[in-house]
């Protein structure tokens, strides 16, 4: 091979590379391109095509073979740079085929610049040069897969068309991309009415054309994203209609006096839309009223008591309750003079009598929790009489719980303890601990017996508990007929075609040859499949994977290359590949682009 490359450039040097129109006058230059050509290292090349250009600044060869090192090297804006300079360089000495060559390498490095204007009018630039019929085929292929890229599907299936009838040969490739691009076309065409549906208002006609599009290709252009989009907006139109709702239906309840129930409603509201109108300004309102209004309501049933009290000469009672009434509202209605009348009553009574009264009164206070009132009647005891049987010491302990904070009166306690128990049963509930909660749900019932949730629950609970079913004894099992055991035979029986098919497929014994390094068995069975099934476009990256480890560079090889990249299969080694071709034929002194010509 180095042979046949000195062979080359002293052919070269001596012939004045004949063939190539552009050539400089300038030997030296010529010298330093043949180096180019030779080195391997691509430094190296990059170094002398450099000084052949130095030598001669419009040497088109060099500046074009310059880009492609650039190229190969995905250094993109100088590769653009000297393709470019190529071009522009000489353009009546240079061969129509290089230029028309220089432009379509141009145009594929300015795609990868995202320079999408340049690239498509490089390559129309390149097909009207082109005069060869496999060149300007290949220009129309990449042409019509750029414009189906931009969504131009018209375009993209004339140029397509045009581009297979120049080049019967591939035609396998074009039909295989015309396929896609009017597939593409179909999709763009229900893309296109999902959008006018969607802004037209008409939703769920539009969500209908992308899910036909999603089921079709789910990669399709943004069709994921408008349809999640679309899913969004039609919740958030449901929500706002339902937050709507129960907004009017709390305004009508609030309008109606049903405070109560604009409040629950309200509170549903904010519940589901922290931010929706006024509606927790207006929650915040109603309950300050709810509260205000129960107060009123309880001071209401104080004042009657007292009246009550009252009229039953009952004066220690009605001075307590009056009392409780002006430590929450001083101006209550006529409850400061109704405490004057009970308190001028009770001066009139006996003395005893009084303490006594005020004595029990205390007692009963504090037996109820009531540690407020309990303290209002020991302290009129001990005003009248210090030594009261034991006023002092109860007074104490009473001033003592005082200090300690608020006291919880018994109901509170009692419903704190069914809170507790109610929690408690729905914890065992998720937890499905049927006994457990059917014995706490059987307290919760028997104190409130009428209570349909508690109800509810309690009968779900019962039969959840009626279902559970211990499990078999082991004995048991192992007392029945060999199932199991019967059943792995059969398996085993019914796997042995299928191992066997294993063990004879070729694809597995050419992966077990990779696995064990060796290589050459591995290519021995995919070459004798590609010549069983040409047609098996997966087996080429494969065989191609091999060669590459190895090392080959023979005509099989590249052919198998080559192939790999005029159909644009998949491959992860693609790169690997086009330096390969590319190395190969820039040792044969023809340009890299030959590789998928």
């Amino acid at each position: 091979m180095r042979a046949l490359e000195r062979f080359l450039v002293a052919w070269l040097i001596t012939c004045g590379a004949a063939g190539l129109q552009a050539q400089p006058q300038n030997r030296e230059a010529l010298q330093w391109f043949s180096t180019g050509i030779m080195a391997a290292d691509l430094d190296k090349k990059i170094e002398a095509y450099q000084r052949a250009i130095e030598l001669d600044p419009a040497y088109v060869e060099a500046l074009y073979n310059l880009g492609m090192v650039y190229k190969s090297r995905q250094q993109y804006d100088q590769a653009a740079q000297f393709l470019g300079r190529a071009y522009q360089a000489r353009p009546g000495q240079t061969q129509t085929a290089l230029r028309v060559q220089i432009l379509y390498e141009l145009a594929a490095t300015q795609l990868k610049l995202g320079q999408l204007r340049e690239a498509e009018q490089g390559l129309r630039n390149a097909k009207a040069l082109a005069q060869d019929q496999t060149m300007a085929s290949l220009i129309s292929f990449e042409l019509g897969r750029f414009l189906h890229q931009r969504h131009r599907h018209a375009e993209a299936l004339a140029e397509l068309r045009a581009g297979m009838s120049l080049e019967p040969d591939n035609r396998l490739k074009f039909a295989n991309l015309i396929l896609a691009v009017e597939r593409a076309q179909q999709l763009q065409t229900l893309y296109d009415q999902a959008q006018q549906a969607r802004q037209a208002g008409h939703l769920t006609e539009a969500q209908a054309k992308l899910a036909e599009i999603i089921a079709a290709d789910a990669n399709f252009r943004d069709v994921q994203e408008q349809y999640l989009s679309l899913q969004a907006k039609q919740k958030a139109d449901t929500d706002k209609a339902a937050f709507n709702a129960l907004y009017e239906e709390a305004r009508k309840l609030e309008s109606a006096g049903k405070i109560e129930l604009a409040v629950a409603t309200y509170e549903k509201l904010v519940s589901q839309a922290v931010v929706f109108k006024d509606a927790r300004t207006r929650l915040q309102n109603l309950q300050q009223e709810l509260e205000t209004r129960r107060s009123q309501e309880t001071l209401e049933t104080q004042y009657t008591a007292g009246l009550a009290a009252l009229k039953a000469r009952d004066w220690a009672r009605a001075t307590i309750i009056f009392e409780k009434i002006l430590q929450t509202d001083a101006g209550f209605r006529q409850a400061r003079q109704k405490l004057r009348e009970a308190q001028s009553s009770l001066d009139r009574e006996n003395s005893e009598t009084v303490l006594a009264r005020f004595y029990a009164e205390g007692l009963a206070a504090m037996k109820q929790g009531d540690v407020r009132a309990a303290l209002v009647a020991f302290e009129k005891v001990h005003k009248i009489n210090q030594d009261y049987r034991d006023v002092a010491s109860l007074l104490a302990e009473v001033e003592e719980m005082m200090a300690k904070g608020p006291v919880l009166r018994a109901p509170r306690t009692a419903v704190l303890e069914q809170d507790s128990l109610y929690r408690a049963a729905q914890a065992a509930i998720q937890q499905e601990h049927w006994t457990e909660a059917v014995r706490l749900l059987e307290r919760l019932q028997a104190a409130a017996p009428d209570d349909p949730v508690l109800i509810d629950l309690l009968a779900q609970a019962r039969a959840n508990l009626r279902l559970v079913v211990p499990p078999a004894p082991a004995a048991a099992l192992r007392s029945g007929p060999p199932i199991l055991l019967i059943s792995s035979a059969l398996m085993a029986l019914l796997m042995l075609p299928v191992i066997g098919f294993f063990a004879l497929s070729p694809t597995l014994r050419a992966r077990i040859a990779l696995m064990r390094g060796d290589y050459n068995r591995a290519e021995q069975i995919y070459e004798k499949l590609l010549q069983q099934h040409p047609g098996r476009l997966k087996l080429y990256p494969s065989l191609a994977n091999i060669y590459l480890l190895t090392g080959r560079r023979d005509e099989q090889a590249l052919k198998v290359y080559k192939t790999i990249l005029q159909l644009n299969l998949i491959t992860s080694n693609r790169d690997e590949i086009n330096a390969a071709v590319a190395q190969t034929y820039l040792s044969q002194g023809r340009m890299d682009a030959d590789a998928i010509s």
